[in-house]
């Protein structure tokens, strides 16, 4: 949800002021150069690097001693690839780990609806919004649209109508974009899930005819058969360097040429001049073809 435009725009006025909006930023990379992954990291366009920091999110069910370690180091990899220390937003869904932790590392400013943390030396601001921090904000109408995507983090409803709030724009709004990105997700999954299936019974269905194939040769052929229609089906996803045109074995459900037509087909192929169709026909029985 987070690699939303809305949802960008929305972290991003939290931030930033003075009419800066979600569009002076793109994605970055959620990999970081020691394999350390980040929830969000929003980078400023190039012309705006000079005068934007980057931006870190995380959402993780609980602020704790071990997440602070992380989240820091987060923070200083970003400044390390970027040379800026970036504002840090983190969402918790569930608080912190302890009030004695909160107390002692954190403080909340009064009417503010996070707490913040000292980070001069990682971090250019630090907001850590918590269920608790949040809590007297949460009655305003409309809500702030901060509190907003906050809500819907902490409540993690798939359904909007088991919200209280459910009636405000702007979690109306939020809903609207987890729904856009379900809705394609899903339709991805369906044809991801058809084609496997589709594969999985043209592979059985081979893999059949070799076990019930007493001829060798048929064997070998069947077998190769099925090496080829899995390289074609990894082919683009896996782009290789075997580029030979191959084909596909044929559904269960379709008629393949038969054994006998193949024979024929390749002794036609590979014997210069007229055919010898009695000789052919000899040589084939004493390969357990033409038996029909």
């Amino acid at each position: 949800m987070l690699r939303a435009d809305e949802i960008k725009d929305i972290v991003i006025k939290s931030l930033v002021r003075n009419g800066i909006s979600g569009d002076a930023y793109t994605l970055g990379p959620t990999e970081q150069r020691d394999g350390r992954r980040v929830d969000m990291l929003y980078l400023p366009l190039d012309k705006l690097k000079e005068s934007l920091a980057p931006v870190l999110v995380e959402v993780p069910k609980k602020i704790d001693k071990d997440f602070m370690g992380r989240v820091i180091r987060y923070a200083l990899n970003v400044f390390d690839a970027t040379g800026s220390y970036p504002p840090l937003v983190v969402i918790s869904t569930a608080g912190f780990s302890s009030k004695r932790f909160r107390d002692t590392a954190f403080n909340q400013k009064e009417n503010d609806p996070f707490y913040a943390h000292p980070c001069q030396s990682w971090a250019e601001s630090t907001k850590f919004y918590t269920p608790e921090s949040t809590a007297i904000h949460m009655d305003k109408d409309p809500l702030d649209k901060m509190m907003a995507l906050c809500h819907v983090f902490f409540m993690q409803e798939k359904n909007i109508m088991l919200l209280e709030k459910y009636n405000d724009t702007s979690i109306q709004a939020i809903y609207k974009v987890t729904l856009d990105i379900g809705s394609t997700g899903t339709d991805k999954i369906t044809k991801l899930t058809a084609d496997v299936q589709s594969f999985c019974d043209s592979v059985e269905c081979q893999l059949e005819k070799i076990l019930n194939e007493n001829n060798g040769k048929r064997q070998l052929k069947y077998a190769k058969d099925a090496v080829h229609f899995v390289r074609q089906f990894k082919r683009p996803c896996l782009p290789s360097a075997d580029e030979c045109a191959v084909t596909p074995i044929e559904s269960a459900c379709e008629q393949q040429e038969s054994e006998d037509l193949i024979f024929v087909k390749e002794k036609r192929r590979t014997n210069a001049g007229r055919f010898n169709w009695a000789n052919g026909y000899i040589e084939g029985r004493t390969e357990g073809l033409f038996q029909r």
